[in-house]
């Protein structure tokens, strides 16, 4: 059924890009702006302009927008289409997407920092000390905990481990035992490679110290402290509504089910991918980051913690990670653009999810896309994202 729909992807697109559905930005965050109260016009010019350009050029079918300064909205918009096959749907402000590697920051990055706030971990600890019951012979026995996090541990971007798993133990058990006999490509801490593999160990790291799932955790810990109520993984069909279709594989469309395909195969939960939000949420989970880890509901984590997450931690390698954040340290091309300033912080996820934030300004920068909708190919995200944010600097940070 898939595959005599495709086809017709090419014509629905040619029509739909002319139409230009855009819903109107005139909001708040809770929806209680005061009527005299008007936000930054000429923001929502160039962001409503800009994000046109991109779903009339096929970069993306659809998209929400959400730019915040210290805790006020100044643009919010959805735009386009959050399903283009087999049938078109309407992007809307609290449509649900895949938040693809913002999991890696949203979920598994405070998780491990709130288990080093409490003692039960260490950044120095050896990842092989967490696993003990596997061969870690090959030489990758160096890792530490720390290096998981700043994506210096020698192992590899990805690896195709859904290819290999049998039906035999449980996948991610499979899976950390592959990972236990790969030969590293780097000494770690003497380089720095992003990897999905560094968070796919962390998410075990936090079950076997918490002795709970994952998500469980995550959902006690830290999306019910700060009311982030519409984050989740596994979301339950009573909100397919509201799902952001991904990519179309040949057995299924990827609709409210994670677009990864190992973390797919760990039953969407894992600590790579797997996680679902809003641009709403979001918001409120930057707006904790941005007042070192606090929120009106507690503090996610400690205000050193919080500090440390955001500081170079590989300086003799000119690294560009903190404590699982991405950091501008002005040696890259990255979806920062050209104006958010020095050691603003960040993280994409593949699915063509983005956010960005600055501590001194105050200013949230949210874009959320379904750009592999209905493939990969797509690569355009990656300059809009950097324009998107130029935009966001331009008009709200003057120093």
């Amino acid at each position: 059924m898939i595959s005599n729909i495709v086809p017709v992807y090419s014509f629905c697109h040619c029509i739909w890009r002319w139409i230009g559905w855009y819903t109107d930005s005139n909001f708040i965050l809770n929806g209680d702006r005061h009527a005299g109260e008007k936000l930054n016009q000429k923001l929502k010019r160039e962001l409503d302009s800009l994000i046109a350009r991109g779903l009339a050029d096929g970069s993306f079918p659809g998209a929400v927008a959400l730019v915040a300064r210290k805790g006020k909205v100044e643009y919010f918009h959805a735009a386009g289409r959050s399903m283009l096959i087999p049938e078109e749907r309407k992007m809307n402000r609290d449509s649900l997407f895949d938040m693809a590697s913002l999991t890696k920051v949203v979920a598994t990055t405070p998780a491990v920092l709130q288990m080093l706030d409490e003692g039960l971990l260490s950044l120095s600890d050896s990842v092989n000390s967490y696993f003990s019951e596997f061969d870690w012979s090959a030489g990758n026995s160096k890792a530490t905990v720390e290096d998981l996090l700043c994506h210096s541990s020698g192992f590899p971007s990805h690896y195709p481990f859904y290819k290999m798993v049998s039906e035999d133990i449980p996948v991610t058990d499979a899976i950390i035992r592959m990972i236990s006999g790969m030969q590293p490509l780097y000494e770690p801490g003497k380089s720095e490679l992003y990897s999905d593999i560094d968070f796919i160990l962390l998410g075990r790291i936090v079950e076997r110290i918490s002795g709970k799932p994952l998500d469980e955790y995550c959902r006690e810990r830290i999306f019910r402290v700060l009311d982030m109520k519409d984050t989740m993984f596994n979301p339950p069909e009573s909100l397919k509504h509201r799902f952001v279709a991904t990519e179309i594989y040949p057995d299924r469309i990827a609709l409210g089910t994670v677009h990864d395909e190992n973390a797919f195969h760990m039953k969407g939960v894992a600590g790579h991918a797997g996680l679902f939000s809003t641009a709403q949420d979001l918001l409120k989970y930057c707006q904790a980051m941005l007042d070192f880890g606090s929120a009106d509901g507690g503090a996610v984590v400690s205000k050193r913690s919080a500090y440390e997450m955001i500081r170079q931690r590989r300086p003799s390698i000119r690294g560009s990670y903190g404590l699982g954040w991405q950091l501008n340290n002005g040696e890259y091309v990255g979806p920062f653009g050209d104006l958010f300033p020095l050691w603003s912080f960040g993280h994409t996820g593949f699915t063509g999810t983005m956010l960005w934030m600055d501590r001194k300004s105050g200013v949230v920068s949210i874009l959320l896309t379904n750009r592999v909708h209905p493939n990969r190919k797509n690569v355009a995200i990656l300059r809009y994202r950097r324009l998107f944010n130029n935009i966001v600097a331009s008009n709200l940070i003057s120093d």
